[in-house]
């Protein structure tokens, strides 16, 4: 059984090295942040699955390298 881990708005904007609100105008004009669809928490903030956060980190990286 695998658990499913979640980061903020604020932590995927710091990796990013983008602003907060950079991610929630894009989820906000699109209804995703480049393909990742968030979670809302109980509280009603927005969460970002981990493992599709890092997979759009890669890929964008991979794209800077070509």
């Amino acid at each position: 059984m695998s658990t499913q881990r979640y980061l903020t708005t604020k932590e995927v904007a710091e990796r990013m090295r983008i602003t907060s609100a950079t991610v929630h105008q894009r989820h906000c004009a699109h209804g995703d942040f480049w393909g990742v669809l968030p979670v809302k928490g109980p509280n009603g903030r927005l969460l970002w699955p981990v493992d599709a956060i890092h997979a759009l980190l890669e890929r964008h990286e991979a794209g800077l390298k070509a």
